[in-house]
């Protein structure tokens, strides 16, 4: 069994008039997404662990990660991560599904919800695959 793992992390705070770019993240295609988490304290490499316990290939895909909180992402920047995760996920057709670690606060300039966004496209995109996703406790 193959599971594709994307992760996308950040926590947007309101009250900060600064807008979060780009620039702010850990862009983390493929492998580098594994590279990044491995013997990590985090629940993304606690996913990691898991798949691999049970005997599930992972299949590496795109991660976006924001170590801290900041503004609401420049919409164009969210658009640029989430046109790459759903790049990963259109080239990883034989995957049995999907695990997406995502922080779950995260908002864009002009768009509340850019995490339900991406799951409607994954969704279109992997049918009737299951689809599990991860959030920090307090997303």
């Amino acid at each position: 069994m193959k599971v594709l793992v994307l992760e996308l992390e950040q926590e947007t705070s309101h009250f900060n008039p600064d807008v979060t770019t780009r620039a702010g993240f850990t862009l983390l295609p493929g492998e580098r997404l594994i590279r990044h988490f491995d013997d990590t304290n985090t629940y993304v490499a606690g996913s990691l662990d898991i798949l691999r316990a049970e005997g599930i290939d992972v299949v590496p895909g795109y991660g976006a990660s924001s170590v801290t909180s900041g503004g609401p992402v420049a919409a164009a920047d969210v658009d640029a991560m989430t046109a790459a995760m759903l790049e990963s996920v259109e080239a990883s057709t034989d995957v049995d599904g999907v695990h997406i670690c995502f922080h779950g606060a995260m908002a864009g300039v002009g768009e509340h919800d850019p995490e339900g966004r991406i799951l409607e496209r994954v969704r279109e995109l992997v049918a009737d695959r299951p689809i599990v996703c991860s959030f920090d406790l307090h997303g």
